[in-house]
């Protein structure tokens, strides 16, 4: 029976997890991010020691999302996936476009994250400063009413 190599890298534990699946699992893999997620969990709750190959089943239970899209290394989860089947492709291919990111721009996207969560951050806190002014405006306008 053939089998093919998805390799799931995870930043958060850094390491490499290769599976070996069945070309039809293999392409489910890359095309449902569910099913993806299934096996890099199962198989990191799997693993006892730093080794990182393991052959998994398809019953598995879904813990985190995962990006599946080959072109789509780097995600909001900090996983990646990427087959040796596109590898070859890719590097046969000077067309092609790379998988794999530079640091410039990760750096870049998360200066412009953090900078939107500063943003985000200051006009919430415009928001309640103005709401309690409300609250204070309506609180002395009570007590006029009340003291007549």
């Amino acid at each position: 029976m053939a089998t093919t190599t998805i390799s799931f890298y995870c930043v958060k534990k850094e390491t490499l997890v290769d599976l070996k699946l069945s070309p039809a699992d293999a392409e489910r893999a890359l095309t449902d991010s569910g099913f993806a997620d299934k096996l890099l969990t199962e198989t990191l709750n799997q693993q006892s020691g730093p080794s990182t190959s393991a052959i998994v089943d398809n019953d598995l239970s879904l813990v985190q999302k995962t990006w599946c899209n080959p072109v789509a290394v780097a995600s909001s989860t900090g996983l990646s996936v990427k087959t040796s089947e596109t590898n070859k492709v890719m590097r046969e291919s000077d067309s092609g476009c790379s998988i794999k990111s530079n640091k410039s721009q990760i750096a870049t996207l998360l200066a412009k994250r953090l900078k939107q969560k500063e943003d985000h951050e200051e006009q919430r806190m415009i928001r309640h400063k103005e709401r309690m002014e409300m609250d204070e405006k309506f609180l002395k306008v009570l007590e006029k009413l009340a003291n007549k």
